[in-house]
Parts: structure tokens; C-alpha cells; sequence
């Protein structure tokens, strides 16, 4: 439902996802609680067409840019390949104490080259990936570890 409404009416999603999940994040630790928030990712929009060079001929000019503030560069990361992006946008971030990506890779070289080389078709073994996206408190951010779905769960690859 919340995915519905960010493609409708973006401003109203998000004052209503605030609400949430201060509330959530309030009752969590409140209670002393583990709050799992599962949200799927989607492939990103295209980007909207650039204005043409009559439409910028009569265009204001742009601002004066800013001064950035400095931003460490992020280690990188096991899935960035993946071009996927967050179905809920990034709202969730500064309500989240840890961020886990959780996906679906090639075991190795060789079904790498199965996956990847066969227009995408999944024949090679596959194992699970999941890596941390952010950490607040432990400083794990870019961490990650491989497991494998079995009849009697997961187990560390």
C-alpha cells in the first residue's frame, strides 16, 4: 500500500511512513523489542529527459552552486553490480539501527559464467548473500557472508 502511495502522491507517503516508523521506532525501544522491516527493491525509474536547448535559452540561470560537505566514500559493496534500488525509497534510513541486504549470487567463477554467459538463464549454483548495508551502533557496514537454503535451513557457505 505504501509503494502504491509514493507513486502517487510522494509527499503524503512520506509524512505518513515518518509517522510510522517514529512510532515503530519508539514502541522497539520501548520495549526492548527486534523490529524486522522487510522492503523489496525494484528496478529505478528512468530518468526524466533533459530540456532541450530552446528550453533552457529561456530558462533562469541555475543557482550558484553549494559547498559540499565532505562525504567519505562508502566501501564498496558485494552487490554493486546489482542495480536495484530500495521499492520504499531511502525514508527508512535514520529510523534503522541496521540495514541488511539480503540477494542471490553465482557460487563461483564457473557458474558466474553459466548465469552471466547463458542471456541470464539461472543453471549454475546460486548461494545467498547477505551483506551490511549500515551499521549505527557496530560498525560493520560492508560486511558480508554467504549461506545456503537447505531442508534443514540455512547454513554458512
Amino acid at each position: 500500500m505504501l509503494h502504491h502511495q509514493m507513486q502517487s502522491n510522494q509527499i503524503t507517503a512520506h509524512a505518513l511512513s515518518t509517522s510510522f516508523l517514529l512510532t515503530l521506532a519508539n514502541l522497539t525501544h520501548t520495549h526492548n523489542l527486534s523490529t524486522v522491516l522487510l522492503n523489496p527493491s525494484t528496478l529505478p525509474r528512468p530518468a526524466p529527459p533533459k530540456p532541450s536547448q530552446t528550453d533552457t535559452a529561456h530558462a533562469a540561470p541555475p543557482p550558484p552552486p553549494q559547498q559540499q560537505q565532505y562525504q567519505p566514500p562508502t566501501p564498496p559493496s558485494i552487490f554493486a553490480s546489482n542495480k536495484s534500488v530500495p521499492a520504499l525509497g531511502s525514508v527508512w534510513g535514520p529510523f534503522l539501527d541496521l540495514h541488511l541486504l539480503v540477494g542471490k549470487m553465482p557460487r563461483g567463477k564457473a557458474d558466474a559464467r553459466v548465469v552471466y554467459g547463458d542471456g541470464g538463464r539461472v543453471r549454475g549454483k546460486m548461494v545467498g548473500v547477505v551483506e551490511v548495508g549500515a551499521d549505527r551502533y557496530g560498525g560493520r557496514g560492508g560486511a558480508w557472508g554467504t549461506f545456503l537454503e537447505g531442508e534443514k535451513g540455512l547454513r554458512d557457505v
